[in-house]
């Protein structure tokens, strides 16, 4: 019995807390993954589109892909380096 009250009133200590901050850290890593793998589809997408509007000559649909392109590979860069951090972490 003063077992089960000692245990409601135990400190959680740092053993304790470890695994569970893996496993949310993992967590954040598949996210990130999922997030990297959308990111470059519309890459993908976007580069594609801009090669099909310039082959059309509409050079400012290109522009504006290309622009667009070019933010999504920045936040792709922000994505992958934050990754890296984590698995660091891991």
């Amino acid at each position: 019995m003063f077992q089960k009250v000692r245990g409601l009133f135990r400190k959680e200590t740092l053993e304790d807390k470890i695994p569970i901050v893996i496993l949310n850290l993992e967590s954040a890593l598949d996210r990130l993954d999922s997030i990297s793998e959308n990111l470059r589809k519309e890459d993908n997408n976007l580069f594609e589109s801009c090669v099909k509007a310039r082959m059309e000559n509409d050079t400012v649909h290109a522009m504006m892909y290309a622009n667009e392109c070019a933010e999504i590979r920045k936040i792709a860069l922000l994505v992958v380096s934050s990754k890296y951090a984590l698995e660091q972490m891991v």
